[in-house]
């Protein structure tokens, strides 16, 4: 999966401020009960009107998901931000 979003506010204190991002997740099936699981995404913040930061934000995630049963779902993760 790969999602991107944009957007603008004319109505901030700074003038019309914007941001973008794209994010993307991918699965892989080891097992019918186990899945590894990769995550990233990255977010544009132009003039800091979304967060009060003029910056770029980034994280990536690596998971596990297991679910024994149709009940439950572990899921552990390592994230970096």
């Amino acid at each position: 999966v790969v999602q991107s979003n944009m957007g603008w506010d004319t109505n901030t204190a700074v003038g019309t401020g914007s941001w973008y991002g794209v994010y993307t997740i991918g699965i892989l099936h080891i097992t019918p009960t186990l899945d590894v699981i990769g995550r990233a995404d990255w977010f544009r913040d132009v003039k800091g009107t979304r967060t009060g930061i003029d910056t770029n934000f980034a994280e990536a995630t690596l998971g596990l998901n297991w679910h024994p049963n149709r009940f439950l779902e572990i899921r552990p993760e390592v994230r970096g931000d």
